[in-house]
């Protein structure tokens, strides 16, 4: 029972939680897309973490 609450909750809770932080400490080429980025991983959160960790690299800017 342990092992699924385990999978079921608590680990998209933390992709959702690593892609949110991951999100408001990088640095983007456009402002409006970090906001874009906070925003749909918050109101989509499991779905929202996989997509940012996909598709937002290109849209970071790189040191």
């Amino acid at each position: 029972m342990e092992l699924i609450l385990i999978s079921a909750v608590l680990l998209p809770m933390l992709v959702s939680l690593w892609a949110l932080i991951d999100a408001i400490r990088s640095d983007f080429a456009k402002d409006i897309n970090k906001l874009i980025w906070i925003l749909v991983i918050i109101c989509v959160p499991f779905v929202g973490g996989v997509l940012y960790f996909v598709l937002s690299r290109k849209q970071k800017v790189t040191a």
